[in-house]
């Protein structure tokens, strides 16, 4: 780490010093995340070196909140973003604005040109990625991002693939591009409904109700306004984690979501500026990834929400997020992508099928 790093850090569990915001609903916080890494279960406990730090990333008080898992002598760093093996220095944050990270005022507009909205949004991100890695002292990753995650994180591989030694893409929002009427069905409320729940191809066209499209129509206003879902939550009171099926059967989980949720929005307003309604990215990857230098794995639910048009590993018995409803189907395609790193492909006994052989797991 460099020397002129500066971060507020702890084992776990974890005792702040220095509060940012009201100090309740940080102390609320630091309960529930503690309570949730707690509760993980002796196949995927924590290391005794587990460290939650706050790394400072500006003069304005703002930082990004990070676990850290740091080996002696470690060569390789692994880095995932919304979010321990020998030889690897582990790290887990939460974006600038989102999660336990700092709320700064997120300036970028929706009134903006829509040119301009993207550009500056995606700056936001990734010039807070980066700023935290020289904090950090990380030279090279294998990065990681999980849907909004992975187009960030496809992004900063753009700018910078220098620092990448490899980006895997788990769900990523914002890859193909719109249905070439999605104008149109945004505007007469047109949804496309699916024969089959596995079989997006044979899709037809379904006319809502009248009460449905009011809604839908309602929620496109809100959406291009940049009102967000956790905008919602905070609405709901605590009545909000009750929304989710799998928060339901979670409480610690529910507590956590729920705590970050009713945090001061911030960067959650970005959503708006990136997608369109429909969750179709207003700059899609697909076109912008041509010159990616960098090796690339993409990783999908088998249920996932996301149509996978680049399809490399599939999870089994999971919709999108994959890390919480399949943890041991995530976790062996991460491990095998940093085996390659550790060993190389032709080294390493658990890679004998060809990469280029789509995968379920």
């Amino acid at each position: 780490m460099s020397s002129s790093t500066q971060v507020e850090t702890s084992p776990l569990p974890w005792s702040p010093t220095v509060a940012k915001g009201p100090l309740s609903e940080r102390e609320k916080g630091n309960q529930t995340e503690t309570t949730l890494l707690s509760n993980m279960g002796d196949s995927h406990k924590l290391p005794s070196n587990a460290q939650l730090m706050d790394v400072s990333i500006d003069d304005a008080g703002n930082y990004v909140h990070t676990l850290a898992i740091k080996q002696e002598q470690a060569q390789h760093n692994l880095v995932m973003t919304h979010g321990s093996a020998d030889g690897w220095n582990v790290y887990s944050i939460d974006w600038l604005g989102m999660g336990r990270s700092s709320r700064p005022k997120f300036g970028v507009s929706h009134t903006l040109p829509e040119e301009q909205r993207v550009g500056d949004t995606e700056k936001f991100f990734v010039e807070s990625l980066e700023t935290w890695r020289q904090k950090m002292g990380i030279e090279k990753m294998l990065l990681l991002g999980h849907s909004f995650g992975g187009y960030m994180s496809a992004l900063y591989a753009m700018k910078y693939p220098e620092h990448v030694e490899r980006l895997v893409l788990v769900s990523p929002i914002g890859l193909p591009e719109p249905p070439a009427d999605l104008a149109e069905r945004l505007k007469n409320g047109t949804v496309r409904q699916p024969k089959k729940p596995e079989d997006d191809d044979k899709a037809v066209d379904a006319k809502p109700s009248f009460k449905r499209n009011v809604m839908f129509g309602m929620a496109m206003s809100l959406w291009e306004r940049n009102y967000t879902p956790q905008w919602l939550v905070r609405m709901a009171g605590p009545y909000g984690p009750q929304t989710d099926k799998l928060l339901r059967e979670r409480a610690d989980l529910a507590a956590y979501a729920y705590q970050i949720s009713v945090l001061p929005g911030s960067s959650e307003y970005a959503l708006g500026n990136i997608l369109r309604p429909g969750a179709f990215a207003r700059r899609p990857l697909v076109s912008r990834m041509q010159g990616l230098k960098v090796p690339t794995t993409f990783m999908y639910g088998q249920n996932d929400w996301i149509p996978a048009k680049t399809q490399l590993f599939t999870v089994r018995n999971c919709g999108h997020n994959i890390h919480l409803e399949n943890p041991q189907g995530f976790n062996e395609v991460v491990l095998r992508e940093m085996a390659e790193l550790s060993w190389g492909a032709n080294k390493s006994p658990d890679l004998s099928i060809p990469k280029s052989t789509p995968r379920i797991f």
